[in-house]
């Protein structure tokens, strides 16, 4: 088939493709993981409904009043380091994501320089 020429061109992304690639499924897997977590963490609330009477009411259990109400709520110690625990992971991983997330996004310089040359 090489004879007669008969192959199809193979594409082969550019190394900044193959970048954003590696960090876009590396922020999947972060939300992966952070959703596991909230899971966790609801499932404890489940467990525990009558000692976590505020977050019923609440939009966001995540959000600034529901994560004060889940770190100073008191409930078996175990499940409360379990907990407690859960909620530090969340929160390292929330981080990460949004480095990543700034990493994914160009800066602006770079996007006004690249707007500018393309145009040229």
């Amino acid at each position: 088939m090489l004879k007669a020429d008969m192959l199809p061109a193979v594409y082969i992304p550019s190394r900044l493709s193959m970048e954003n690639k590696l960090l876009l499924r590396s922020r999947i897997s972060l939300v992966r993981i952070r959703t596991q977590i909230k899971n966790k963490i609801h499932a404890i609330i489940d467990r525990n409904r009558d000692c976590y009477l505020g977050l019923e009411n609440l939009t966001d259990t995540f959000g600034k009043t529901g994560m004060f109400l889940l770190r100073n709520t008191k409930i078996l110690k175990i499940l409360s380091l379990i907990n407690n625990n859960n909620i530090i992971s969340q929160n390292t991983v929330i981080r990460k994501i949004c480095k990543l997330q700034e990493e994914m996004t160009p800066a602006p310089a770079v996007a006004a320089k690249n707007t500018k040359s393309a145009a040229s």
